[in-house]
């Protein structure tokens, strides 16, 4: 919510925007162990999907491929650009997959 010093977004307003808002919806609407917040996926729980993200995740891939996500627990904010087609989730599970890995403890 900040740039350069300057509050943009209120600390609340951040937190809902990155809090699932379809858990009424029913699986089948998202990603098994994810919602949706305010114009991305949120992950609700860790047992429901393969993902290695932390809960509260949030993120967005694009209809050819670039995708991003910030994971606020690992203090994490990646971006992958790239167009493909047809679409492959393969290059961004593995992009993901190195991050993680990444992580020093």
């Amino acid at each position: 919510g900040e740039l350069d010093g300057k509050r943009l977004l209120s600390r609340t307003t951040v937190d809902l925007m990155m809090s699932s808002h379809t858990r009424d919806l029913g699986p089948s609407a998202v990603s098994p162990g994810h919602g949706f917040g305010y114009g991305g996926s949120v992950r609700e729980s860790l047992g429901a999907s393969p993902r290695p993200t932390s809960e509260g995740t949030w993120g967005w891939s694009g209809i050819y491929g670039p995708y991003f996500w910030v994971d606020r627990k690992e203090q994490l904010v990646t971006m992958l650009m790239h167009q493909m087609s047809p679409r492959s989730s393969r290059v961004a599970d593995v992009f993901q997959a190195i991050a993680y890995a990444s992580i020093q403890n």
